[in-house]
């Protein structure tokens, strides 16, 4: 299964290093080392020609298949996947559009790597800025699943023509932080590029006068610059002055080359918008009154001048698709809506073809009747497949169409507030928040309070939710949802009235009156009961168990029962609500095990559904609870796939400072480095869910990179005005390690000033965030104590730390266990404990940090082991043999417990001088040792006796 796009018909120019970097990426690829690369460089640059180039000639040497998709720009008729189907066409199942929705990315991910396990495959996109978002969201999610498959996935991408907030630019953002992706950029040739480029183009020897005109001209774009050199006569010396200059100028130029029925045929091909097959083409050139007999030969001379490109199973297009958007600014307005209604009426008669585009053309044909029609057909499919940003889309432009509509088409008010509420929703699920809030203001502005109370205090719930999500929590929201409420007065058993009063309880919780959150809480509860429908009942249980203490039974079963009441019912977007308040009100509790179990399962359950927006706020509270658990690998399994979709606000960022803390623990202080930035880009950092994440994560960046000061000003800043006892403990418990820290640098450059300073500021910061100082038993407070008594120097110190090591390991924090297990080897070599004291704690730190793939604790315990003069590998136990034992070689006489003790040193392979320092004598004892040992055994050397032992044991 090849389509890796026609051959090329002359070698490529001036490009022989991107060629290598390509050809190298391909080959490691094949190998099992799978990569992505983005080929960069303005239009005309040979993006293609190089992409092409290489991976057919790679794809023959290595045996590859490829498959190869196009993305072609068409006004705002996004097909979703579009792309990657036509790559997969042939090994694509049949998913059809039936009442269940289907899932395509985990389809199209099961596709490619089905593919790839059968021999190496390259997956090829070209012209990716014209990529529809879900077709973004695949590539992230193959990227960030690379798994030593022969995958390589590669892509052509324009730098220029990228307005602002173009979905690529995020994507880009997101997929430079991926150690398997990388970038070509194409730059513009140099003199001697473009004569080697002109003398082939023409056939004729290099002369570099010409080339500097034509250079000059051409600014070194290479397409240009085969432009340039095919209008020039044989034998030219020089670049004419009419010649055209700029790359638009030249395309145009070679298409007033062609005869006036081409040029006709031409324009009509590029308003069609996308490679046309032959049919359908004939049928639009018939309206427009072209002869058939001159559509055939017009093709023809098309492509024997270069303006189109091979024909592609059956499809015509441009050979540069720039020239489509030159032709189509130049047609006549009124030619342009001709030709457009001419494919509508053409296409709608087909039953293959895709309500998208018809909604495009019926809109620019100035048939909003029809273009609304077909939007929505265009939604209803986009969602069908999941598409959910193209759902929103086609929702938002058939709003937008709406006060344009027939009166026989338009409906009623009502059914056009449905529609703004229905659009709204959508856009608020991908992230469109500006769009969602816009189109609820504009329902509000349509519904009068007075004869649609129950309507008018929907609206304003859902908009008070939006706002919710796309700020940080406000009281200013409390009035609004108090009116949401008052507007209810009447229905007192109404649905409206439930949601209203759990909006107002949540919004009461984040401004921290608990009081009157829990009276509106216990009130939508009783409401909810009484009215019926799942859907409340479960936004009430959810909000009650929220507003209520976490320790309290009753608070953990109601959330249990709104989840099965979610599950029961395929809520997607309850189900995910109720998680959220499950690994809450666990992690209260300490059942992180637990809570990281019931996240995943949620998170898996969403993605089968339809992932909704706050599913990955789900993913990553669970994978931070696996992190806690030690269980390094299935956080990050977690993670690739949240991280994979262009996910943005408070989900996205609580994702990337997870990745944060996951990239410090392994030992990638860049990709750490990278992930904050990324999170503090997409979402407001004032947020109150994420305060608490954002002080601990980039603490502990600041101080891995050994930065205390700095550590101890974000918190600082973080804390500033922020009220809440879960702020007060992460805050203490980060600056109390911070200004550990500092005192210890103190104390180890015989700073008593520095010391006493950071012993001065530690209680300050306890007495201000905890006054009266820590009481409880809890997680936080034990190391909190902990790192006091370090800051201080105290001579409890180690009594803290061997505390703060039995809580973690008695509760599974195997994170915190580690660290702890570090500051008590720490503790201990300052107050001198002996080696056989610090040689279990070593070793057991040492097992700890590789069973996690804790990089940075692994090389700690190594330098502990190192200063402390500790072997880290465990020599064996020697048993005392029986004489005579079947298969066994006996002693000549008993070995004595020491030099049993000697003989497992020599099993792991110590010499003389380090068992001496671990069994704290002599070489010389040791030499004697040796020596008794040989001969009781009847063994010559030290490597015979130690096989001799290991067949022993």
């Amino acid at each position: 299964m090849s389509r890796s796009g026609p051959p090329s018909a002359r070698h490529l120019v001036g490009r022989k290093h991107e060629q290598h970097l390509l050809a190298e990426a391909l080959q490691k690829a094949a190998r099992g080392e799978p990569g992505a690369v983005v080929v960069l460089g303005e239009a005309g640059a040979g993006k293609t020609r190089l992409v092409r180039d290489v991976v057919s000639t790679e794809a023959e040497v290595l045996e590859a298949q490829v498959l190869w998709g196009t993305c072609v720009q068409f006004g705002a008729s996004t097909l979703p996947f579009a792309p990657l189907i036509t790559a997969l066409r042939e090994a694509l199942p049949q998913t059809g559009v039936g009442s269940e929705p289907v899932r395509l990315l985990p389809i199209i991910d099961s596709v490619v790597n089905e593919l790839a396990r059968h021999g190496p495959t390259f997956l090829v996109l070209d012209d990716l800025q014209w990529a529809d978002v879900s077709s973004l969201d695949v590539l992230a999610y193959l990227i960030a699943g690379f798994r030593e498959q022969p995958l390589a996935i590669v892509a052509t991408c324009r730098e220029e023509f990228r307005p602002a907030g173009h979905p690529l630019y995020g994507w880009l953002a997101d997929m430079r932080r991926m150690p398997s992706f990388s970038e070509i950029v194409l730059p513009r040739l140099d003199l001697d590029g473009t004569a080697e480029l002109l003398a082939e183009v023409r056939g004729e020897g290099n002369e570099l006068e010409l080339a500097a005109q034509v250079h000059a001209r051409s600014d070194g774009n290479p397409y240009l610059t085969e432009l340039l050199g095919r209008e020039l006569p044989p034998g030219a010396h020089a670049v004419p002055s009419s010649a055209p200059g700029l790359l638009t100028e030249a395309l145009t130029a070679t298409w007033h080359r062609l005869d006036p029925a081409a040029r006709e045929v031409m324009r009509i091909l590029a308003v069609g918008g996308r490679p046309t097959d032959l049919p359908v083409l004939t049928a639009v050139a018939r309206r427009q009154g072209i002869a058939v007999a001159d559509i055939g030969p017009a093709l023809t001379s098309a492509q024997v001048e270069g303006v189109l490109g091979p024909v592609d199973e059956g499809r015509h297009w441009f050979r540069h698709p720039l020239l489509a958007e030159v032709l189509i600014d130049g047609i006549p307005v009124d030619q342009a809506t001709s030709v457009h209604a001419d494919f509508a009426d053409v296409l709608a008669s087909r039953s293959s073809s895709a309500p998208a585009d018809l909604a495009t053309h019926y809109e620019r044909s100035g048939n909003l009747d029809r273009a609304f029609e077909y939007s929505l057909a265009a939604a209803f499919s986009a969602g069908a497949v999941h598409a959910l940003a193209e759902q929103a889309q086609h929702l938002v432009r058939a709003c937008a169409l709406w006060p344009q509509l027939s009166t026989t088409r338009r409906g009623s008010a009502v059914e056009r507030v449905d529609l703004l509420m229905q659009a709204a929703a959508v856009a608020r699920l991908v992230w469109r928040y500006d769009d969602a809030q816009r189109l609820l203001e504009e329902a509000r502005g349509l519904v009068d309070p007075e004869p649609y109370p129950l309507l008018c205090s929907r609206l304003l719930s859902e908009w008070c939710q939006v706002t919710w999500e796309r700020s940080a929590p406000s009281v200013a929201l409390v009035p609004e949802l108090y009116e949401a409420v008052r507007l209810t007065d009447g229905f007192p058993d109404s649905e409206e009235r439930v949601m209203a009063l759990c909006g107002l309880a949540e919004s009461c919780m984040w401004d921290g009156d608990l009081d009157s959150a829990r009276r509106h809480a216990d009130e939508a509860l009783e409401v909810a009961r009484r009215a019926g429908p799942d859907t409340v009942l479960m936004r009430a249980l959810y909000t009650w168990a929220a507003a209520h203490d976490s320790q309290d039974d009753e608070a953990l079963r109601r959330v249990r029962e709104g989840l099965h009441l979610a599950r029961a019912t395929n809520d997607v977007d309850a189900m995910v609500e109720g998680t959220i308040w499950l690994v809450n009100v666990l992690d209260d509790r300490l059942c992180v095990a637990e809570a990281a179990e019931a996240g995943r399962l949620a998170f898996d359950e969403s993605q089968r559904l339809g992932g909704v927006h706050w599913s990955y706020f789900v993913a990553a509270m669970a994978a931070n609870d696996l992190l806690v658990l030690g269980r390094f690998e299935e956080a990050r399994d977690l993670l690739r796939r949240a991280l994979a979709i262009r996910c943005v606000g408070v989900p996205g960022a609580a994702t990337r400072l997870v990745a944060t803390r996951l990239a410090l623990r392994t030992g990638d202080l860049d990709g750490a480095r990278q992930h904050v930035e990324r999170a503090l880009e997409v979402a407001e950092p004032g947020f109150g869910g994420l305060v608490t994440c954002l002080i601990g994560t980039v603490a502990e960046l600041l101080l891995a990179e050994g930065d205390p000061s700095a550590a101890l000003a974000w918190i600082e800043q973080r804390v500033d005005g922020r009220r809440g006892e879960d702020v007060s403990t992460v805050a203490l418990l980060w600056a109390a390690r911070a200004l550990a820290d500092v005192a210890a640098t103190a104390r180890d450059t015989d700073d008593a000033a520095g010391e006493r300073g950071a012993i001065r500021a530690v209680g300050e910061w306890e007495a201000r965030l905890v006054p009266g100082g820590i009481s409880g038993g809890g997680i936080r407070n034990v190391l909190t104590r902990a790192e006091i008594a370090r800051c201080r120097g105290d001579s409890d110190e180690k009594d803290h730390w061997l505390r703060a090591v039995d809580v973690c390991r008695e509760l599974g924090f195997r994170w915190e266990e580690g660290c702890a297990l570090v500051l008590l080897i720490d503790a201990s070599v300052r107050r001198r404990a002996p080696r056989a004291t610090l040689a279990p704690l070593v070793r057991r730190l040492h097992q700890h940090a590789a069973d996690m793939g804790a990089r940075p604790m692994l090389e700690r315990s190594e330098q502990l082991a190192r200063a402390s003069r500790v072997v880290l590998t465990e020599p064996p136990a020697v048993p005392e043999q029986r004489p005579g034992a079947a298969g066994r070689r006996p002693p000549h006489e008993s070995l004595t417990d020491r030099e049993r003790e000697v003989l497992g040193h020599l099993v792991v392979g110590r010499t003389n001088a380090e068992i001496a320092r671990e069994l704290v004598i002599s070489d010389k004892t040791v030499s004697v040792h040796v020596t008794n040992i040989l001969r009781k055994t009847g063994t010559s050397s030290r490597a015979e006796v130690a096989s001799w032992a290991v067949r022993l044991t």
